[in-house]
């Protein structure tokens, strides 16, 4: 196969993703397609395995805009259910396999989907509306030796649904992304164009396909797709080792993952580029590695890249850029009434463009919420994605992630809504309520932890686990459980009882949309970041008349020690105290959130 761009193989601009493997696998049939622990597919095999089972799913109805279920653990199999779906017309619907049952039904449930395609494992997601093909049925023999199909035997256009990806949701359900095919097929092109992936590259896959670009973009280019054995990113050595012994030439890489192979042990032979995302990070690669590190950034709403940029080796930002945006997006970071803001300031990031998803499966209210209509652009009808995502652009056009204007968290590179986190602990007939923010873990990353309000006697944090493991995955099941008295995870055991505390307390829980923040509260594990962190320093200037240092609430990010670094420096400037600083911030104490417990949720 001849050494080639995918970029210059000159495609119709209207040619789904699947018509180009096809292209691929006619022209070289022979090529390694996909080499997995379950099998090894040549460009041939992957297309009339594909082919076979895609008229398997149109004689049971599936065809455009039909959802079909794709449950299936990273594999050669994988691949082939995602390609025959497409082939069919249908959009995939991606259910992890790990998940809970529950957690797998709620989604094939809510997509509405006809069919799902399932391991042995996953066959009794089967029921009165949906029916469970296994895929290892499908071999490819059932087609006439020789036969290699050109085509998809359905067409569609780029306006049809592709994909489906869920993602937590902050009512307490999962949502459903629904991606197009002209978005799939841009973003496709331009990740073979920017790193010039060819029929030579041997491309690694390590997240599951629809959360990962890296998958069409290796099979529309003719290269060939490696899939490691599940555990060998538990190991940093085992994972290069991995890399080198299978030639791997372009790695993907979620973010820890990309960062435990930023060590310079790699011998020349390594990949030439490392691609990373899924999370903020937090170093950059040393002099001398063999290849070259980009950060990207995105969001399943924009099908999944909006910004990229190469991570300069021994380079001192901190943290690393995202980049900037990449071809047909366009990055407004804007204030809270959604005007730009000037480089250099913090704002939320606001996404537009054709990658931009087409909303929710079945959430109109929702959809309505995070994609508005485009004051920015002026295209009649253009739409921008809310992001919820904090950033500012750097001199020079870089972006920097700052991070995020709600309470949305990544734990291990997913995404989580911790409300619906604490929705499902109050399903718990021993829970009154409960209220979930991340925290720093002591291994590096963040991790979940609980605030819970029992009925009476607390329920066995075991028992509780085990409880929530019916319903969420592992990375959505809080490390701690932080028992607390009263009628409302709101409400915490110690109050403060110094007047700079109580007004101190005040300003965090207005800026953090809270009933009620304790003396010895976490401000950033109760969903502060950054930004808000300046707000409050600038609240403590305006009120006190002293510069309390933004580092200071970084390493003291309680109350009580905030209110005693006030007080000391409003000693130091020669204040006579506080009797003349107000204690009334323009609210009664009716209204503030911090005394008001009528307010508080049960």
């Amino acid at each position: 196969m001849p050494n080639e761009p995918a970029g210059r193989f000159r495609d119709p601009p209207e040619a789904t993703v699947n018509v180009l493997v096809h292209r691929r696998g006619v022209a070289h049939p022979d090529a390694v397609a996909v080499a997995a622990a379950d099998a090894t597919l040549t460009y041939g095999e992957l297309l009339r395995r594909a082919y076979s089972l895609s008229r398997r799913l149109c004689g049971l109805g599936v065809g455009p805009e039909t959802t079909v279920g794709l449950c299936l653990p990273r594999s050669a199999a994988l691949v082939v259910g995602a390609l025959a779906v497409l082939d069919a017309g249908g959009a995939y619907v991606v259910i992890d396999p790990s998940h809970p049952a529950q957690r797998q039904r709620v989604m094939l449930d809510h997509s509405r989907a006809r069919v799902v395609l399932a391991s042995q494992r996953s066959m009794a997601l089967a029921g009165e509306s949906v029916e469970a093909i296994g895929i290892g049925e499908f071999t490819g023999t059932e087609e006439p030796d020789g036969f290699l199909p050109a085509s998809p035997p359905v067409s569609v256009g780029g306006n049809n649904l592709a994909y489906v990806v869920y993602t937590s949701g902050s009512s307490g359900l999962p949502k459903g992304v629904m991606v197009e095919h002209r978005s799939l097929r841009r973003i496709v092109d331009w990740y073979t164009l920017t790193f010039d992936i060819a029929a030579s590259d041997r491309v690694m896959q390590m997240p599951d396909p629809g959360f990962d670009a890296s998958v069409w973009p290796c099979l529309t280019a003719g290269a060939s797709l490696r899939i490691p054995e599940d555990g060998v990113g538990n190991d940093p050595t085992a994972l290069r080792d991995w890399m080198l012994a299978h030639g791997i030439t372009i790695g993907c890489l979620p973010t820890h993952l990309a960062e435990s192979q930023m060590v310079p042990h790699w011998p020349d032979s390594g990949p030439r580029i490392v691609l990373t995302g899924g999370d903020v990070l937090h170093r950059v690669p040393p002099p001398g590695l063999p290849f070259a590190v980009v950060n990207i950034y995105g969001l399943a709403e924009a099908t999944v890249v909006s910004a990229s940029g190469p991570v300069k080796a021994g380079a001192d930002d901190d943290p690393p850029a995202i980049g900037r945006p990449i071809d047909d997006v366009e990055l407004h970071i804007v204030d809270s009434e959604l005007h730009p803001v000037p480089d250099g300031e913090e704002g939320e990031v606001l996404l537009g463009g054709p990658l931009v998803a087409r909303g929710y499966l079945h959430a109109t209210a929702q959809t309505a919420l995070r994609f508005v209509p485009d004051h920015l652009g002026g295209r009649p009808g253009a739409r921008l994605l809310r992001t919820g995502d904090l950033a500012r652009r750097r001199k020079g056009g870089d972006i920097e992630f700052v991070g995020r204007a709600d309470n949305q968290v990544k734990v291990h590179g997913f995404r989580v809504e911790p409300d619906e986190v604490a929705a499902t602990i109050s399903r718990h007939p021993a829970v009154r309520s409960s209220v979930v923010v991340a925290a720093a873990s002591d291994r590096g990353g963040r991790e979940l932890v609980a605030y819970v309000a029992p009925l009476g006697t607390a329920p066995d944090p075991d028992e509780l686990t085990a409880f929530l493991a019916e319903f969420l995955p592992a990375y959505m099941i809080p490390s701690q459980y932080v028992w607390l008295a009263g009628s409302s995870a709101r409400e915490t055991v110690t109050e403060p009882d110094d007047r700079t505390e109580v007004q101190l307390a005040s300003m965090a829980a207005v800026l953090l949309r809270l009933d009620h923040v304790g003396v010895d509260d976490d401000f950033f594990r109760l969903g502060g970041h950054s930004m808000l962190a300046a707000q409050l320093v600038m609240r403590i200037d305006d009120r006190f008349g002293v510069e309390l240092p933004l580092p200071f609430v970084f390493d003291h990010p309680t109350v009580r020690d905030m209110a005693a670094e006030v007080d000391r420096l409003v000693r130091e400037e020669g204040m006579a105290g506080l009797a003349a600083v107000s204690t009334d911030e323009g609210d009664s104490n009716d209204r503030n959130p911090l005394i008001d417990k009528k307010s508080l949720r049960g």
